[in-house]
């Protein structure tokens, strides 16, 4: 593990729009944003996700006025902001310019109101005061509490429908064995209308009546369900829910629809590609859906129809849709059977929200800390889109940094000219060249800008990067293993001490933030940020033993930013990886269909896992061999072949269903079958033509 720093940056804020199409952006300064609402008045209400190790993490909510990204927040509250927690969501009440009532859906903290040592997730009121541009946090009425908290798959998706009624779409938290149970929140879409006391169940909820299921329940089946759009014609809820391994999906609201999730991920079996089975009568199939590429996986966090008349007649009412994990945007069309989806333009960003307001589509992008707008002009030239990149971004002065523009793209091949301005204020070059060398000779954090000009005189939004001039003491990053010391790589449970280490310890630092941690768990091509802004020189982190959906390409960022005593901020990462095992299924005789993390896998069969993390096995109860029948009796572990008899001992294990930690290494999970009885083979009588039965 050891030591490490960052050695190169990479800015490029999206390339290939369509003809027409280009980005800007209109607000940065966002620290990890997760939603937003636009005011009557057009003003924008923005949630942070919050910062701080767990429960004592503090978030925000942020007021965009005038353009400017105001320093005075609107609201904080207290949230847990472990992983994929904290303040998920807000939305305005439909009545917002009479009454100013916002909502927002948060995992409490250890400062919150009615904190009795436990997270859960909470939706609460505030009442915004647009003379301060402020909530009091004594607005707040809590209208439902209790809603019951994970690390993973918590939800996300807050929206009025055209009802007036309040839709609120929670995840499996974590237990999907739970979602198709109506007496539990997981996987579910509730519906209920705020009051001032709370909230009222709506005469139509279809459960309402069921014994044992929670009114609140409109919908259920639902996996990681993160944002709702409403069809601006006919006002149809839209609900886009996050996939395991295979499918990404959009479901049509309808009430008492039940969307199949653990045992249906998109239009198949759960685990499973086309061609597959239809859904059984129980359960509703996406109405969009689209298959995980290999490897990258698929994350669909944002959707949202186009409006008004601000892109050309072709896009009216179109479904635009942001994948996570591929940074990309999708076009939807609506069709009698569902939607007819097409590729709209790769290198969009992490987006969390996208919501159409005046101007065109807007972009709240997590990890920019972004709003950007995609606009649409007919003007014949398209501008370009700037990339750069810098190496070194970090070191003493004089540093020779160079820059790089080579991932520029201009959908006109036009010539190009570069505009480079290493610090803020000071000169500006320009060069027909995509790359340019300056030196910095005086210690100072400079945040460096490229714009790109084409021959027509299109201007790409500029770009920057920072760049850290620094004649001190540099830390490194040390990560210790406290569960095994002499480890280098991370199993499931480990305890891992992350430290700043620095000649002369904090000597020239801020006294307040001398350091200032971030880990981001890193996952397929998207990342979680597990904390951010933990304040102090070291810290503990217990890593989760849960498998994210039976993932194995898992991994951590720990980020160091130093603060010194006049300002200047130098930021540093290291990485730490999983240990692997290699598990291999099988049964003993015969060959059985085991169900591993949920999904039907063949005998023999062989999968990755990281090591300390939980997965299930189950083992059917009987097993046909050859003309004989044999009953489940026992699992080993690292056993071949099939023993005549087994002595009690720490590789038996006796149940059917099993929740593992796996060793690092190979290993072997057998299930044994008994012979219990002859297969016998049943004929019926033959019957001759002409005669009765």
């Amino acid at each position: 593990m050891g030591t490490g720093s960052v050695a190169q940056a990479q800015v490029s804020p999206g390339a290939g729009w369509p003809p027409g199409f280009s980005v800007t952006t209109l607000v940065d300064g966002l620290d990890t944003p997760t939603d937003m609402a636009f005011l009557p008045s057009g003003e924008i209400l923005v949630a942070e996700k919050g910062w701080g190790s767990n429960v004592d993490g503090i978030s925000r909510i942020r007021l965009v006025r005038g353009g400017s990204l105001q320093a005075t927040p609107v609201l904080t509250l207290s949230t847990n902001v472990y992983l994929d927690s904290g303040l998920l969501a807000l939305t305005l009440d439909p009545h917002f310019a009479r009454n100013r009532h916002f909502y927002v859906w948060y995992a409490i903290g250890q400062n919150a109101r009615g904190w009795d040592g436990t997270s859960y997730n909470r939706i609460s009121r505030f009442t915004f005061d647009p003379a301060t541009g402020t909530a009091s946090p004594g607005s707040e009425l809590v209208i439902l509490d209790r809603i019951p908290w994970a690390e993973w798959h918590n939800g996300g998706g807050l929206h009025f429908g055209p009802d007036g009624y309040l839709y609120i779409a929670l995840g499996d938290i974590g237990e999907p064995d739970r979602v198709q149970d109506l007496s539990t929140w997981n996987g579910k879409l509730l519906r209920i209308r705020p009051t001032d006391a709370g909230y009222e169940i709506p005469p139509d909820n279809p459960f309402r009546e069921t014994p044992g299921a929670l009114p609140e329940i409109y919908a259920l089946g639902l996996r990681s369900p993160y944002r709702l759009a409403a069809h601006p014609d006919d006002g149809t809820l839209y609900l886009a829910d996050v996939g395991a391994q295979t499918w990404e999906e959009v479901n049509r609201v309808q009430a008492g629809a039940n969307y199949g999730w653990p045992v249906r991920e998109g239009p198949c079996p759960q685990g499973q590609r086309q061609p597959c089975e239809s859904a059984p009568t129980q359960y509703t199939d996406p109405i969009l859906y689209y298959a995980h590429p290999p490897v990258l996986g698929g994350a669909l966090t944002a959707l949202a129809f186009s409006t008004g008349e601000v892109y050309p007649p072709e896009y009216r009412g179109k479904l635009f849709l942001a994948d996570f994990n591929l940074q990309s945007l999708q076009m939807a069309t609506l069709t009698e059977d569902g939607f007819a989806l097409e590729a709209f333009a790769d290198g969009a960003g992490a987006l969390t929200d996208m919501e159409f307001a005046t101007g065109g589509l807007y972009l709240l992008n997590i990890y920019r800390g972004t709003i950007q707008l995609l606009y649409h002009s007919t003007a014949a030239n398209r501008p370009p889109t700037a990339s750069l990149e810098i190496a070194p971004t970090l070191g003493p002065p004089p540093l020779v940094v160079t820059f790089s523009a080579a991932g520029t793209h201009d959908a006109d091949d036009s010539a190009l000219w570069y505009h480079w301005t290493p610090e803020p204020g000071g000169q500006t070059w320009v060069t027909t060249s995509p790359v340019f060398t300056h030196t910095y000779t005086a210690d100072g954090s400079y945040l460096a800008t490229l714009q790109v000009f084409d021959a027509r005189g299109g201007a790409s939004e500029p770009v920057t990067a920072q760049v850290n001039v620094y004649s001190g003491a540099i830390p490194s990053i040390h990560l210790e293993n406290l569960t095994a010391p002499q480890r280098q790589t991370f199993q499931g449970g480990d305890r891992l001490r992350f430290l700043a280490v620095r000649e002369g310890g904090t000597s020239g630092l801020d006294p307040e933030r001398p350091y200032t941690w971030r880990i981001d768990l890193h996952h397929n091509q998207h990342t979680h940020p597990a904390i951010t802004g933990y304040v102090g020189e070291e810290g503990i982190w217990t890593l989760s033993r849960e498998n994210h959906g039976g993932d194995w390409n898992l991994w951590y960022r720990f980020y160091l930013t130093m603060r010194t005593d006049n300002g200047q901020e130098i930021e540093l990462s290291r990485e730490i990886y999983p240990d692997l095992s290699r598990i291999r299924v099988e049964s003993q005789p015969g060959e059985a269909i085991f169900s591993v993390n949920g999904r039907q896998e063949p005998a023999a069969y062989i999968f990755k896992a990281i090591a300390g993390v939980e997965q299930q096995l189950e083992a059917p109860p009987t097993l046909l061999y050859k003309d004989g029948i044999g009953q489940f009796a026992y699992w080993t572990m690292f056993a071949t072949g099939w023993p005549a008899a087994a002595s009690p001992t720490e590789t038996i294990l006796p149940t059917r269903t099993l929740t593992i930690l796996p060793p690092a290494g190979e290993v072997v999970y057998t299930a044994h079958y008994t012979y219990t009885r002859p297969a016998y083979r049943a004929f019926l009588p033959r019957i001759d033509q002409g005669e009765g039965p």
